[in-house]
C-alpha cells in the first residue's frame, strides 16, 4: 500500500510553524548579534518554499477541468523535493 501524503491543511499548518520558527530565530540572532543561526534560518526558509511550491502546484492542478490525481498528490514533482530536503525520509519525516 502506498504511503498517504499530508493534506493541504497540514502543509498550511507546517508553513505557519516554519514562519514562527524563522521569526524567533531572526529575533534571537538580532539580540545576540551572532550570525551563527543563519544556516538554520536558511534551511527553514528552503523548507517553507518547498511547502509553498507544493500548495501552489496543487492549486494549479485542481483548477484544471480534468484533475490528474497523481500530479495533484505529488504536486507535479514538488513532493519529491521533500525527500531531497529532509534526507529521503519522505512524508513520515514531515509529520514530525
Amino acid at each position: 500500500m502506498s504511503q498517504v501524503l499530508p493534506t493541504n491543511a497540514y502543509y498550511r499548518t507546517k508553513l505557519r510553524r516554519l514562519d514562527a520558527q524563522v521569526r524567533q530565530l531572526e529575533l534571537k540572532m538580532e539580540v545576540a548579534g551572532s550570525p551563527a543561526l543563519l544556516p538554520l534560518i536558511e534551511e527553514l526558509r528552503i523548507e517553507r518554499e518547498i511547502f509553498n511550491l507544493i500548495l501552489l502546484n496543487r492549486k494549479v492542478e485542481s483548477a484544471r477541468s480534468v484533475v490528474d490525481l497523481r500530479r495533484w498528490r505529488e504536486a507535479n514533482g514538488a513532493a519529491a523535493l521533500i525527500d531531497t530536503q529532509i534526507g529521503g525520509q519522505g512524508a513520515a519525516a514531515i509529520a514530525s
